[in-house]
């Protein structure tokens, strides 16, 4: 494991990011240093997770207008940018093969959409007994995404490979 950092410009400056940013880099305590998985061929796995417990984060919190704002003005706002800019892809795929705007509308924006679009799809409690069960059977080892949509397919009792091959796999 390793220390996270975050930029000055997090904290100084107005629109900093440090509302996303921090909760973005304390879930990857789970989601890369909890669970490893193969960074530079699945980089969606761990980023959009960590992502997403953005939007987690302030529904645990209650804090209705900062959740609402990470799903409409970021993970939305961003995915669509991609969509009107003809640069959306799938979300599985190697770093290598990514550029710098669609690596950051796709893995931080399209992939949390994927989980979202799940949890809405197979419900709160298959979702979260989902997440609790990768993370207890992964935990200090490596997983891969096969590992989690596995996870989901385990705990869902309506189909999601439709979820799946739209978000994941672009097809």
């Amino acid at each position: 494991a390793g220390l996270l950092g975050l930029a000055a410009s997090f904290y100084t400056e107005a629109g900093g990011g440090f509302g996303i940013a921090t909760p973005h880099e304390v879930a990857h305590q789970w989601f890369f240093n909890l669970i490893g998985n193969d960074q530079p061929d699945e980089p969606w796995l761990d980023e959009s997770l960590a992502n997403y417990a953005v939007y987690l984060y302030y529904e645990a919190v209650d804090w209705p207008q900062m959740q609402t704002a990470v799903l409409e003005n970021v993970f939305r706002y961003r995915y669509d940018a991609a969509r009107n800019l003809g640069i959306d892809r799938p979300v599985s795929g190697a770093v290598v093969g990514f550029d710098q705007s669609n690596y950051i509308n796709i893995i931080y924006s399209k992939g949390p959409l994927f989980l979202h679009a799940m949890r809405e799809r197979i419900g709160d409690e298959a979702f979260f007994a989902a997440l609790l069960d990768y993370v207890q059977s992964f935990r200090y080892g490596i997983a891969y995404a096969v590992d989690l949509l596995y996870v989901f397919r385990g705990h869902s009792s309506t189909p999601i490979d439709d979820l799946i091959a739209f978000w994941i796999y672009g097809e």
